[in-house]
């Protein structure tokens, strides 16, 4: 039931799906954001941030205690597609971009070798392209992210990629070495990874490399791909923890 609204939240909804809420400070406002599942306070930036499924929690919630939720929708331009080198996406593998760049969470789940991977490289790339992401993180079975690599050479050859190799931190961790030529290895991916555009991790390295990924998701708006998602079936796993922890963090494309 409706009740006289009393007090008002702005909600700004970004181009990436995050939604970001502004009010003074009040304890009131503080304890109705707290109790809606899907808002965080992000305290670097001193902010309340969420997904837009938890605004339309928090607006539905909001009419029972007499408080409103202003939204401010961003204007969306049509997607431009960038299109790969060499050849032009179907039609059906174009509207599948632009779902994914559109939609929250989305999955595509057509049968094998209708051009998965591709939609999911080309809607990487046209984010990268139209700024609204830096990056790409592409998780998968170790089996399959060879022709992931494979296929973004062929398709944008212009992008930057590295392959996560080895259970050792390099960005977030001071590696912990005990010879000159690991060291100058570890230092050669740790800047091959601070400079990709997509970035490739096997599913089996996902918990040891957590601080890594959290140190890349932590340096601008970046999107995840998740290949052969049936593996984070079991949410206590340490794989799905960590995905969990990645998806959650503030820069994570939500949109």
């Amino acid at each position: 039931m409706n009740v006289p609204l009393r007090k008002t939240i702005s909600a700004i909804v970004s181009l990436s799906g995050t939604v970001e809420l502004r009010f003074g400070y009040d304890k009131e406002l503080i304890d109705f954001v707290k109790l809606v599942s899907g808002f965080s306070y992000f305290k670097p930036a001193r902010l309340w941030w969420g997904s837009v499924h938890a605004l339309f929690a928090l607006e539905y919630a909001g009419r029972a205690r007499g408080i409103s939720v202003s939204v401010s929708w961003p204007r969306q331009a049509p997607v431009v597609v960038v299109q790969p080198e060499g050849r032009t996406l179907r039609d059906y593998q174009v509207a599948g971009v632009e779902k994914l760049l559109l939609a929250p969470s989305f999955a595509l789940a057509w049968s094998p070798r209708t051009g998965k991977t591709s939609c999911a490289l080309a809607a990487g790339a046209t984010g990268i392209a139209t700024r609204s992401i830096q990056r790409v993180l592409i998780l998968g079975p170790a089996n399959t992210l060879f022709g992931w690599e494979e296929q973004l050479r062929e398709m944008y050859p212009g992008l930057p990629s590295i392959t996560m190799d080895g259970r050792k931190n390099v960005l977030a961790l001071k590696p912990q070495t005990t010879t000159e030529k690991e060291l100058r290895d570890l230092r050669k991916q740790a800047l091959g990874l601070s400079g990709a555009a997509f970035v490739f991790c096997q599913h089996d390295l996902m918990a040891h490399r957590a601080q890594d990924l959290l140190w890349l998701a932590a340096q601008g708006q970046f999107a995840v791909g998740c290949d052969e998602p049936q593996s984070f079936a079991d949410f206590k796993a340490p794989r799905s923890v960590a995905l969990m922890d990645i998806a959650q963090h503030p820069n994570a494309y939500r949109r």
